[in-house]
């Protein structure tokens, strides 16, 4: 384990610094997390900003980190490390992670971990299994959520439709928007794979700042929103679509897709893109990477036909789902997992 090491790092500069050659969509959850809650806290960083990583040599393996108490752990593994990390270095790897974390930090280190399902069930098998040894009995608990993770470039993109059936037109939400997208993003949150709440107020004042940073998109039809998406995860080479919500009354009229479709193209600087007038690139500028995080494997179909590279899962083995230019697998699926203390007997 010579050339393995763990670096903790002490600041998210250093953090971005080091990670900033393996910016993609398997390492956005951690690095566009990280981004959005700075952006939030305007720059601030939280006590419990925990930034961890493993490499072999110069080159990074995976980080794990959490960018606040409240936050899950988020594990997450570059797009190239999947040429390196085999069943023997994923032992090595997170045998050094777990000494590390118990050594830097202590027992109480792990709590919900969230990433690559069988990346996060053997470093929390491990990690319980090192605590055993001294003394601290945890089990694993169900995954609380599990999801599919893929992305789109700009080779993977399908040719552009004409248009949808249901007449309308796909564009950036303005600032009056906020007061009639609230009741939708109220009820995405409400019937979200991952439920929470949020008044009315609360919605207006938070769709107020994505609308002003130029994240928010409606699709607008008679005068009416019918449906819409917001933007995150931002960094340098990728962003994420994080919220896509249609109006029930207006579900099942391909404007789910046309708006996948428009916004992705606009973010990665392909022309035309779909979208109804806006004028000029991007606020956070172009990208070469749009990822999404899926919970419904019903839903992949539609972002395939929208240029993520989700497999085909039609036939008894799955296939496709692999970047046309580095042939890399471009998905994964992944899982958000919790230990607790064995019951006392």
């Amino acid at each position: 384990m010579d050339d393995f090491h763990c670096v903790r790092f002490e600041t998210p500069a250093e953090f971005f610094e080091a990670t900033k050659s393996y910016d993609d969509s398997f390492m956005n959850w951690g690095i566009g997390s990280l981004n959005d809650f700075l952006r939030k806290a305007n720059g601030c960083v939280d006590h419990g900003t925990l930034l961890l990583g493993i490499f072999r040599a110069e080159a990074l393996l995976l980080t794990l980190t959490k960018e606040n108490p409240h936050a899950p752990w988020k594990l997450c593994v570059p797009c190239c490390a999947q040429d390196h990390l085999d069943a023997e270095i994923q032992v090595i790897v997170i045998t050094l992670l777990c000494s590390s974390l118990l050594a830097q930090i202590g027992p109480s280190a792990i709590d919900q971990v969230s990433g690559p399902e069988g990346l996060v069930t053997a470093f929390l098998t491990a990690w319980i299994a090192l605590l055993g040894s001294r003394g601290r009995r945890l089990h694993l608990v169900a995954p609380i959520f599990s999801w599919a993770v893929s992305y789109a470039t700009r080779a993977s993109l399908p040719p552009l439709c004409s248009g949808t059936s249901a007449g309308g037109f796909v564009t950036l939400a303005a600032e009056p928007d906020a007061v009639t997208i609230a009741p939708l993003h109220v009820n995405f949150v409400m019937t979200s794979p991952w439920p929470g709440t949020i008044t009315r107020d609360e919605a207006v004042a938070f769709l107020a700042r994505t609308i002003s940073a130029r994240l928010t998109w409606v699709y607008r039809k008679d005068d009416e929103v019918a449906g819409y998406a917001i933007l995150g995860r931002v960094t340098p080479r990728t962003i994420s679509l994080r919220n896509m919500y249609v109006a029930p009354q207006h579900r099942r009229q391909g404007i789910a897709e046309a708006m996948v479709r428009a916004i992705t193209r606009y973010y990665l600087g392909v022309l035309p893109s779909g979208a109804e007038h806006v004028e000029g690139s991007p606020s956070v500028g172009i990208k070469e990477e749009v990822n999404l995080l899926v919970e419904d494997p019903g839903a992949e179909r539609m972002y395939q036909r929208a240029g993520f590279l989700f497999p085909d899962r039609t036939g008894e083995v799955l296939s496709g789902g692999h970047d046309p230019t580095t042939g890399r697998k471009a998905w994964y699926h992944a899982v958000w997992r919790d230990i607790e203390p064995e019951p006392s007997h």
